[in-house]
């Protein structure tokens, strides 16, 4: 009998780790995920991309930075994009080759990022990003602060955002329910997507993200369409209401190469639906579907519709 066997203690969680979100390589030969450890001194968990092979073998520590998440491959499995915040910045989308090197940022938003998708043909990356309608407008009118000249201005610039972001909450009123989901506040920003062109090499010139939705919504995760002309999303239907976890629609958002085209709804009051996903062909998209009025009672069903949004 084994007899130097000690119980689990409280001291014992700071050692426990796990994985999360694991993406399979477009060759199979590759996962990548992201390993979670808690810093027990600074009271956080810090997020590092992981690299193993499939066939066996010890995993790579693939970023550097200690809060990395989502990691999504390029179709042509050469690239990897992922979310991550340096230093004290919000997250920001980065890409970094398979084969090792220097991470390149391609976005400087505000509100940063989250939620990143390829498209099939891996020049474009959709992604989500929160704004106001002050924050839309303002950016659609070109007023958008220009991008930082260095490091110490980047610094300064966040210092202030950070600030007035405080002071605007500074008492927070309350004028809707829910008005909270665990520690987060909601406010006045709501989920848009943006799309933004890969770079074609290491020298390219940065790109521009560009938002193709404008809406009091809060979008989902982007899932591109097979021939790249679209994106499937979910939007609350009244973002207002005090049912805004369990009353989502599917929609379609066209991604025209200039401008932004109207969003089409492709499913009706009655249900709830999320996680549409398309086929292979473009023809069928599935989603998950739960009664309206009594999601915790209802079982969630599984449906495919017509890519048109028909029955």
């Amino acid at each position: 009998m084994q007899t130097n066997v000690s119980p689990f203690v409280v001291e014992d969680l700071y050692r426990l780790g796990w994985l999360e979100d694991p993406q399979v390589s477009p060759d199979g030969r590759e996962v990548a995920f992201v390993r979670v450890t808690i810093d027990r001194p600074a009271n956080a968990n810090r997020r590092a991309i992981w690299i193993a092979p499939t066939g066996g073998g010890l995993p790579r520590r693939f970023t550097s930075g200690i809060r990395d998440t989502s990691p999504r491959w390029s179709p042509d499995g050469r690239w990897l994009a992922f979310v991550s915040a340096r230093g004290d910045d919000v997250p920001q989308l980065y890409v970094l080759r398979r084969d090792g090197g220097e991470a390149r940022r391609l976005t400087s938003l505000p509100q940063g990022v989250s939620d990143p998708a390829w498209s099939p043909d891996g020049r474009r990356i959709a992604f989500l990003s929160r704004l106001n309608a002050a924050e839309r407008e303002r950016e659609d009118s070109g007023a958008s602060e220009p991008e930082p000249a260095d490091e110490f201005t980047h610094k300064q610039r966040a210092e202030r955002q950070k600030y007035e972001e405080q002071r605007r909450f500074d008492p927070r009123v309350v004028r809707r329910l829910p008005y909270r989901a665990g520690v987060e506040f909601f406010d006045d920003r709501y989920a848009q997507i943006y799309v933004v062109e890969a770079p074609a090499s290491d020298d390219a010139p940065a790109p521009t993200p560009r938002r193709i939705t404008d809406a009091d919504l809060d979008f989902g995760a982007p899932v591109w369409m097979p021939d790249g002309q679209a994106v499937l999303t979910t939007a609350t239907r009244d973002p207002e209401g005090d049912s805004q976890f369990f009353f989502f629609d599917v929609l379609r958002v066209p991604v025209p190469d200039e401008g932004r085209a109207d969003p089409q709804r492709l499913t009706a009051p009655g249900f709830t639906h999320v996680a549409p996903l398309p086929s292979p062909d473009g023809r069928w998209i599935a989603c998950l579907r739960l009664q309206e009025g009594q999601p915790f009672a209802s079982a969630t069903s599984l449906v495919v519709m017509d890519a048109s949004g028909s029955e």
